[in-house]
């Protein structure tokens, strides 16, 4: 399959691509700061765009698969309510 993985730079992206490439996938790596692709997952077009970028480079997607966002790796007994927020909006 060909995966497009948003948020590929990230821990759990890089988990993701490591386990999805070795099982044989074709993967598209996009990233806010690294990958084959750079978006901000925050803005529409941006994310319309990439999509768009991926199926000019690669052709047809077979699949997405999204590791973005920005949340706070606290224990969950250190966290604040803002922190707890964060992981919504994330």
């Amino acid at each position: 399959m060909r995966i497009l993985l948003i948020g590929a730079t990230g821990k759990p992206g890089a988990a993701a691509h490591k386990t999805l490439a070795g099982r044989g996938h074709e993967i598209i790596t996009v990233g806010r700061r690294g990958g084959g692709l750079r978006l901000d997952i925050t803005d529409p077009a941006q994310v319309t765009e990439a999509y768009d970028r991926a199926a000019e480079r690669a052709g047809t997607l077979d699949a997405a698969v999204s590791a973005a966002g920005d949340v706070p790796f606290e224990p969950v007994a250190g966290m604040t309510a803002e922190d707890y927020t964060a992981g919504f909006r994330g």
